[in-house]
């Protein structure tokens, strides 16, 4: 069968080497690997997430995209509840003075108070109802 033979042959591969979960937790096929029994952060060696945040409450609900754009990364944020919320962002990068844009009125702020934490930038965050600003 045509355009198949890489498929079959992975899949042997997985099933020749099965994963007991106590003294095989992880396998590599060509240049990925299979893990099993660890959290993905733990797969990832300790990798703090891309975007986090602190403060607000159980009901504090931010969604996120992040793409790289040349030498620049760009987060997109927003604030998934009907409400103000404020908030320490925590972004995956570091050496960098962020800037915070406000997709409604095209307002660029450099907030003040940044600042490194390992190797994440952490910077304080207010939102209003589906829209980020400073």
């Amino acid at each position: 069968m045509g355009g198949h033979e890489g498929r079959e042959g992975l899949g042997s591969k997985v099933a020749e080497a099965p994963i007991d979960r106590v003294q095989v937790t992880e396998r590599r096929i060509g240049q990925g690997r299979i893990v099993q029994g660890r959290t993905p952060l733990e797969a990832l060696g300790g990798l703090p997430p891309d975007f986090a945040w602190d403060g607000g409450d159980r009901r504090t609900r931010l969604s996120y995209v992040h793409r790289t754009a040349g030498d620049v990364e760009i987060y997109f944020v927003v604030n998934d509840r009907e409400r103000w919320e404020e908030v320490d962002a925590l972004f995956r990068v570091r050496g960098v003075r962020p800037e915070l844009w406000d997709p409604s009125s095209g307002e660029i702020v450099r907030p003040l108070g940044f600042r490194a934490d390992g190797a994440r930038t952490r910077c304080t965050v207010s939102t209003s109802a589906t829209m980020v600003r400073i």
